[in-house]
């Protein structure tokens, strides 16, 4: 553990607020900053962050701990040890609200302190390891060349990458809210003729399913797209079809990506 840890204390009580200081100093931490009340927390602890808050729940004020935490962890990532004298379900059901936080009950020793930050640290750590790999993956979908389209098993969209918005010509939500049949319109582009539901024959037949030649895509905007792609079920680590998943390439995307490579002359 890092002992030049920088650790804020909010506490009403000062007796008590002393006394957490000085066991955060003998555990070999630096006491950051220290604040009473919920509203002096949040006016001035984003001026200068610490690495971890311990943060009494039952505050002077009109915000509790608890709501103080809520609020700092929409704008900034950072670990809180909760104490308090309660410990039924309620107040630790809220405590859960806050991502990563760690909890501890007054009287508490030296030992339960530094296992509580220890602990805040670690889930601390993991999250952002966590968050660090979605955004990676979020890069790396929404930089893929393809339009990707994912489902539920029920049709809903679930996701849509940054390709699939744009080839969609899709201005609404995101994810969550349409059907994949109310978006996706794929025809037979010589006969104008929709093809059969591409969700419905996924989940049905359990493989992989691939457009025929001259397939197109009609885009919201009522213009189309000759395309080529795939349709495949989504399947969990169970084993348990949860969605499906459509990967579309616009013509003019795949004859880019056979000429680049060769000579012009």
């Amino acid at each position: 553990m890092n002992k030049a840890l920088k650790v804020s204390i909010v506490e009403d009580d000062k007796v008590i607020m002393s006394l957490t200081a000085q066991r955060v100093t003998k555990l070999g931490y630096l006491v950051h900053s220290q604040f009473e009340t919920g509203e002096t927390a949040l006016q001035q602890l984003p001026e200068s962050l610490p690495d971890i808050i311990i943060m009494d729940i039952n505050l002077g004020g009109d915000i509790d701990g608890i709501e103080v935490a809520l609020t700092l962890q929409k704008q900034h990532n950072i670990p809180f040890v909760f104490v308090s004298s309660h410990r039924d379900d309620e107040t630790i059901n809220r405590v859960k609200k806050v991502e990563g936080a760690e909890y501890i009950v007054k009287p508490f020793t030296d030992a339960g302190l530094r296992i509580a930050i220890g602990l805040a640290m670690d889930k601390y750590q993991a999250i952002c390891q966590k968050k660090r790999r979605q955004e990676l993956q979020e890069m790396l979908l929404n930089q893929f060349i393809g339009a990707m389209i994912a489902t539920d098993n029920f049709g809903v969209i679930t996701y849509l990458n940054d390709r699939a918005v744009s080839l969609l010509k899709w201005t609404g939500q995101v994810d969550g809210i349409a059907h994949f049949r109310e978006i996706v319109t794929i025809i037979d582009s010589k006969n104008g003729k929709p093809l059969e539901n591409m969700y419905e024959r996924i989940l049905l037949e359990k493989r992989t399913c691939w457009l025929p030649p001259n397939s197109a895509l009609v885009a919201l905007d009522k213009t189309t797209v000759p395309v080529v792609g795939s349709a495949s079920p989504l399947v969990d680590t169970t084993g348990t079809i949860i969605g499906i998943m459509v990967v579309l390439f616009s013509v003019s995307n795949v004859l880019y990506m056979e000429f680049r490579g060769k000579p012009a002359f």
